[in-house]
């Protein structure tokens, strides 16, 4: 039966291993060796089985047969294997903007074939589709003009998508340029003003009538337009075009519909430009203020512009910054200008009560070096009983001097007397904005107190947590909304004192309290603090329970997983059925979800002809990028395998394809925590932990991962990835410095000094391997001497309130990590007694070597064992006694005793002292080697 599309299809699902597939397709082929579907699918299966130049071989004499193929599925089919054979073969070819001339003749070949033009527009929409899906950006360019000469050349789409190819294929010369470091040929910088061009005729009004399908007639044209000249860094020029006196006569009714929206995009694409021109952006501002306060009714004009158009005011205080940095003219001449906007907008006598006018006041006042203290003050006033109060004045307090911040501090303190309730009988309203204002106090006290000063105010930390706790209970009796916030501002202020194992215990504790019922389910922000804070503590499963609670559906699961699942291969690897936690399954879970969203944009981007959205498609396009090289993508697959690795299980055969590695995209969200500490904090340092970066997942794949295909003997073609990495800039060397986590840092020196021995046995290069091995020797007799350090009797005999907990992250990867280099020293035991045994090493590798490092593996492995197994032992008999003196330790811990009672505190212990021996269980479950 001959084969067609639907049937290698099938034969490919039966015979999924590419062992299996050889196999039937050589049957196959014995019978219709020429068969274009039996040779297509011999290519793929090649290059599953890593011969790439075999695949690329078998797809030549495909693609060169004088038969034209005609089923569009097949070409396509063809098309995406031969780019992946040809990216195999030359990963620094990467960038490529075609296939090549073979791949296009093909289709050409193919095109002259068929009947009809419907068949032969088919045909060119499928190649475009196909085409950018590869980032082929000629290929692309190619199909849309072959579809123009085939019936589509008066299509609006065909034409504006033939622009958007020609800037994208111009920015894939550059990008290969800059690879290669040479300067662009004529050739390479032609596609930019195919781009240009067109776009700016049209709009000068040269392309003829209203019909043309060039010509510029709505806001989808201009963003378009817009979006070309900004990535061509020519808005200055489409500023000339858009806002100049002589705009063309037929452009005059488009603009002045649309002005409002062109001014507002031609800001937004100012403000990311890769040069700005501060100075011309700084006038543009100016101008748009300037016919504000010249209107019939400035104070409204003005009002307007502060609300809905706020960015205008940020970027003319950012863009004066910038030209006041170029010292071209002297700084009162730059500043007169703003602080004329003051005069004659806000101190003209003219009363501004509203809340973004005062915003502004405040912004250009800070900005001048004005009177900043009185206006926060009079703001105070005017907004205390509002819960934006302290989110709007939080920057501008902390401009104040220290003498200035306690005048403010006594000042809301002494004003928020006069919101106090009189009686027991006071109206709810009049209750419920004294719990805004005292909420707001309590913030301003919690910033002033602890977050400013460079030391904070640990004395003050107490009483300001029963503060807050006090008037929690009393926003939870009326059902009052200010106990969101001061949940989130107990636990914030708690965590000051996270330095020790009971402060952590105290601080998750409570953070668990505050979110057992359903309003504190309905706290995101605390929710993702509390799971990182269990995560931190070793409290796996409430952690993983917590997160489930957050809800985290789609695009947010590439921005807030990163709570729960860093490093989760080193905390919690082995799944708990009784504690319900699967960390592979939420890891599987993550990868797919960020791979379902980038096939909706798929769905939106990658679209006929006909319906191309141009448009959008530069976004579409930044978006499928951020989620195929989605760095939480690549951690969730680096933690699968260390998982999979710390079972003996296999590994998961599922790579990351070459273009993730391709500007590794960080989409992770660190300010989705309560946000009361200073701006000039980052939330990510509320913690102290070493968030992974693309340097950290570059070092992975090229310095541990190849040390599991050495000894493990997983893949064969370990050198094309590590190329792609190389390639792509991500090694410490080429971008950004590689930053570890301490218990990263302790077994760095171990991985160093198995990788310097099997760099040289792998490589045929033995005559350093002697003296390596003794230096792996010697970093695992250091690594045994802490191991036995860390396993100090003393801690034991502690009070319970001083007992460190044994199952905080931190303890717990450095264990793993331990446990990660030793099987590997194993099975490079394991190899050097095969090798041994064999020219050349017979001289160089003596027998007792490899006895002494298997002994000292062994050692260091037995020593992680007992310390665990003794962990273990302590906490089921002193675990729940253990947890409750540290929860009720000290002032705070008297602090939590007004919201955790006795019964609650002793079932959350049993459930913490649980959860430590379910987490230190994990280790136990390691295995050196397989029996």
């Amino acid at each position: 039966m001959a084969m067609n599309w639907e049937r290698l299809q099938k034969s490919q699902r039966d015979y999924p291993k590419p062992k299996f597939a050889e196999k039937e397709i050589t049957r196959q082929l014995k019978k219709r060796p020429t068969d274009p579907y039996l040779l297509a699918w011999k290519a793929d299966n090649c290059l599953r089985a890593d011969k790439a130049f075999e695949s690329r071989g078998i797809l030549h004499e495909l693609l060169e047969r004088q038969l034209p193929i005609t089923d569009i599925d097949l070409l396509n089919y063809i098309y995406h294997i031969y780019l992946d054979a040809e990216r195999r073969i030359k990963p620094t070819l990467e960038n490529r903007p075609s296939a090549g001339g073979i791949v296009q003749k093909t289709w050409q070949h193919t095109a002259k074939s068929l009947p009809n033009r419907k068949a032969r527009l088919d045909l060119w929409s499928s190649f475009f589709v196909s085409a950018m899906r590869e980032e082929c950006w000629d290929d692309v360019r190619v199909a849309l003009i072959q579809a123009r000469q085939d019936g589509y050349k008066s299509n609006k789409r065909v034409v504006f998508a033939q622009i958007f190819a020609n800037q994208m294929l111009y920015e894939t010369y550059v990008e290969m340029s800059r690879r290669e470091k040479r300067d662009m040929n004529f050739v390479e910088k032609l596609p930019r003003e195919l781009a240009f061009k067109p776009l700016q005729t049209a709009f000068s009004g040269q392309t003829g009538n209203l019909g043309d399908p060039g010509h510029v007639q709505d806001m989808r044209d201009l963003k378009l337009m817009a979006d070309i000249f900004s990535r061509q860094d020519r808005l200055s020029e489409l500023h000339r075009l858009w806002f100049s006196a002589d705009i063309p006569q037929n452009m005059i009714e488009l603009c002045s519909k649309y002005r409002r929206d062109m001014y507002m995009l031609y800001l937004s694409l100012r403000r990311v430009s890769a040069s700005v021109d501060w100075s011309g952006l700084r006038y543009i501002c100016l101008d748009e203020v300037s016919q504000a306060l010249a209107s019939p009714e400035p104070a409204r004009s003005l009002a307007e512009l502060s609300t809905r158009s706020w960015h205008v005011w940020k970027d003319l205080i950012e863009a004066t910054e910038k030209v006041l940095s170029t010292n071209e003219l002297p700084e009162q001449i730059i500043m007169e200008p703003i602080r004329d906007i003051i005069d004659r907008a806000f101190d003209s006598g003219v009363e501004w009560t509203g809340r973004s006018s005062r915003l502004t006041h405040l912004s250009l006042t800070a900005f001048v070096k004005g009177q900043l203290l009185l206006l926060c003050k009079k703001y105070w006033l005017e907004n205390r009983q509002h819960s934006s109060c302290y989110r709007d004045l939080r920057a501008f307090v902390e401009r104040l001097d220290l003498e200035e911040r306690a005048h403010f501090q006594s000042h809301i303190t002494e004003s928020a007397r006069a919101d106090v309730p009189q009686s027991e009988l006071a109206e709810g309203v009049t209750i419920r904005n004294w719990l805004h204002v005292e909420t707001n106090v309590l913030k301003f006290h919690y910033l002033l107190i602890i977050c400013l000063p460079d030391e904070p105010n640990y004395v003050a930390i107490p009483q300001l947590l029963h503060s807050i706790v006090r008037l929690f209970k009393i926003a939870t009796q009326v059902e009052h909304e200010a106990c969101f916030d001061l949940a989130s501002l107990a636990v914030m202020t708690l965590l000051k004192f996270h330095r020790t194992s009971r402060f952590a215990l105290q601080t998750a504790m409570l953070a668990l309290h505050l979110t057992s019922d359903e309003s504190g389910k309905q706290n995101r922000p605390l929710l993702l603090l509390s799971t990182r804070l269990h995560m931190m503590t070793g409290l796996t499963a409430v952690a993983v329970d917590q997160y489930r609670h957050v809800r985290a559906k789609e695009m947010l699961n590439d921005t807030l997983s990163h709570n729960l699942l860093t490093r989760i291969s080193h905390v919690h690897p082995f799944d708990s059925k009784a504690m319900k936690i699967h960390p592979d399954g939420e890891l599987r879970n993550v990868i797919s979800t960020i791979d379902r969203m980038e096939t909706k944009v798929d769905d939106l981007l990658y679209t006929d002809m006909l319906n191309f959205q141009y448009d959008q498609a530069f976004e579409l396009l930044d978006l499928k990028r951020q989620l195929k090289s989605s760095l939480t993508k690549h951690l969730c697959i680096v933690e699968r395998r260390r998982i999979a690795r710390l079972k003996g299980e296999m590994v998961d055969d599922t790579w990351p394809c070459h273009a993730t590695f391709k500007n590794i995209s960080d989409n992770r969200d660190f300010d989705a925590w309560p946000q009361f500490n200073s701006t000039k904090t980052p939330s990510i340092h509320l913690f102290g932990t070493v968030a992974p970066t693309p340097a950290w997942v570059a070092d992975f794949y090229i310095e541990r991962e190849p040390l599991y295909w050495y000894l493990n003997e997983e893949r064969a073609d370990e050198g094309t990835l590590t190329g792609h990495i190389l390639n792509h800039e991500l090694s410490r060397d080429g971008g950004e410095p590689l930053v570890l986590a301490p218990s990263e840092v302790v077994v760095r020196n171990l991985w160093e000094a198995m990788n310097n021995v099997s760099q040289p046995l792998f490589q045929k290069q033995h005559q350093e391997l002697g003296s390596r091995l003794d230096s792996l020797f010697a970093e695992l007799c250091t690594a045994h001497s802490e191991l036995v350090i860390m396993d100090n009797p003393d801690h034991r005999d502690l009070p319970y309130e001083d007992q460190p907990l044994p199952s905080t992250e931190n303890q717990m990867q450095v264990l793993y990590g331990h446990l990660e280099v030793l099987q590997l020293a194993w099975k490079l035991c394991d190899q050097l007694d095969r090798k041994r045994k064999t020219a050349p090493l017979k001289t160089i590798v003596k027998e007792k070597t490899v006895k002494d490092l298997r002994d000292i593996t062994s050692n260091c492995y037995k020593c992680i064992q007992e310390y665990t197994q003794k962990c273990i032992e302590h906490w089921k008999k002193h675990g729940l006694a253990i947890i409750k003196a540290q929860v009720r330790y000290g002032d705070t811990g008297t602090a939590l005793k007004n919201l955790v009672a006795d019964d609650e505190l002793h079932a959350i212990a049993r459930l913490y002292a649980d959860l430590v021996i379910d987490t230190l269980s994990g280790v136990l479950q390691v295995k050196l080697y397989k029996k």
